[in-house]
């Protein structure tokens, strides 16, 4: 319908691609859920132009709330995550695939940040369930009080400006719970 062609619904390590094809490879949210996650990344390598550019957008299961929080952290999200990375292993990762980190950006105006410390804190207490017991749907607080209350409203509006507030701090602090890698395949003049 909308003339979008050579769109690909499977496992990036079954499809027949040629080298050297793409400038640019993204993967927002997809690397943690990945069975084999280097050799993805190796396969991307082959498919980046010289010059090539990945983006990886992960959770950081090097971030101050994952040390907080433990087995209540948001991101473990058992069983869909099958890996967590932090930024020295991913670096350590993209090396041994050809590729080499240019940036890790700790995202200081962090929206995910905010959303993943407030899951946390709110499994942490108990006010949510996990993925997996809420039925396989969208995720639902299991608080009694009408979402729809004056004090709900200003309960849930406090802790969105403190969950706010608290991921700029940890992003600044390179301790956010959400990290964005920007890694390059150099040409093969530029590699030593």
């Amino acid at each position: 319908k909308l003339g979008i062609k050579n769109i690909y619904n499977q496992d990036l390590l079954d499809v027949n691609l040629p080298e050297h094809y793409f400038d640019v490879v993204t993967l927002w949210h997809v690397i943690e859920h990945l069975p084999d996650p280097l050799g993805t990344l190796k396969r991307i390598n082959r498919l980046l132009k010289e010059d090539g550019v990945l983006i990886i957008e992960c959770p950081n299961f090097d971030s101050l709330s994952r040390i907080v929080f433990r087995d209540k952290w948001f991101p473990l999200f058992l069983p869909r995550h099958f890996y967590q990375f932090t930024p020295q292993i991913l670096k350590r990762m993209l090396e041994i695939s050809g590729l080499m980190i240019e940036e890790v950006n700790y995202k200081i105006i962090p929206p995910m940040n905010t959303v993943l410390l407030k899951l946390s804190f709110l499994q942490w207490l108990g006010l949510h369930r996990p993925l997996e017991e809420s039925g396989g749907g969208r995720e639902k607080a299991t608080l009694s009080v009408k979402k729809r209350s004056i004090l709900w409203i200003s309960v849930r509006e406090l802790l969105n400006l403190g969950c706010f507030i608290i991921s700029i701090i940890l992003a600044l602090l390179k301790r956010g719970d959400d990290i964005c890698i920007f890694a390059k395949k150099y040409s093969k003049e530029r590699v030593v």
